[in-house]
């Protein structure tokens, strides 16, 4: 399982090929004879639409089939008859400069509300909320709120997502430490930038959760066991970028030419 925004600057074709690739290489062979699922959470930003083109059936991927599971979910098959579900999110950003993910769910949260007010509407939804680490922003004022926003929150079905960005070999947040004492699951995702060419990291940083579950109920079963803490195991896969390529990717972010328009 991985989490990934998408920006109208990628390649969907590469950023399609990249998850399939990423994950099969870190699930690896089937254990004990259970099947491996493999999921992706979008986050768009506000104004995107491009899972919900996808849904309606306005434009094709080359080399891939895609067929809706729901309102929330698409299921999509390579031309190698591989399979993997794709769950609808979106990306909150709050007036303090922070974000919240909001998974599992196309309702749109309105940017620029205080922290507070915007954990609120998340919840409103019935969505998987998340909030994913960012370099900078987990300390200080901000880090309080963060660290509020944990406690109240996991009874609540709360995620906590740790980044590719952050770099290999950092000692691992305090806060995510508050998380785990208090039960709450750290999942992995890449958090790629609006970058052309970051599409090809989708996958390359996730989780392998282990759960009881037929493959045919993933649609249904994978939000749900998330929001339940119904598995037995959930640890990162793959690898976040050193440091010279995690302080490369900001600086493109904040200075290249390349971003995404909404």
């Amino acid at each position: 399982m991985c989490s990934s925004d998408l920006y109208k600057v990628y390649k969907i074709e590469v950023l399609l090929r990249a998850l399939f690739t990423n994950l099969n290489r870190l699930a690896g062979p089937p254990r004990d004879g259970a099947p491996t699922v493999k999921a992706a959470f979008l986050a768009e930003r506000r104004r995107y639409r491009i899972f919900e083109d996808w849904r309606r059936g306005y434009f094709r991927v080359r080399g891939f089939t895609i067929t809706p599971r729901g309102a929330h979910v698409l299921e999509i098959q390579s031309d190698r008859d591989d399979r993997l579900f794709l769950f609808a999110g979106r990306q909150v950003a709050t007036a303090e400069g922070l974000e919240i993910l909001s998974l599992a769910s196309d309702r749109d949260v309105r940017d620029a509300l205080p922290f507070p007010a915007a954990v609120e509407r998340v919840l409103e939804t019935g969505s998987l909320p998340v909030l994913p680490w960012a370099p900078g922003k987990w300390s200080g004022s901000r880090g309080s709120l963060i660290r509020k926003a944990i406690v109240s929150l996991a009874p609540r079905g709360l995620l906590v997502c740790d980044s590719s960005i952050r770099p290999a070999f950092f000692p691992q947040p305090l806060l995510f430490r508050l998380g785990r004492r208090l039960h709450v699951p750290i999942v992995a995702g890449v958090d790629p930038f609006p970058v052309a060419g970051e599409e090809s990291l989708a996958g390359s940083y996730a989780s392998l959760i282990e759960a009881d579950f037929q493959p045919a109920d993933a649609p249904d079963a994978i939000p749900r066991l998330l929001r339940d803490r119904r598995f037995t195991a959930c640890r990162s896969i793959g690898r976040r970028s050193p440091l010279p390529t995690a302080a490369r990717r900001w600086i493109v972010n904040m200075f290249g030419s390349h971003h995404a328009t909404a």
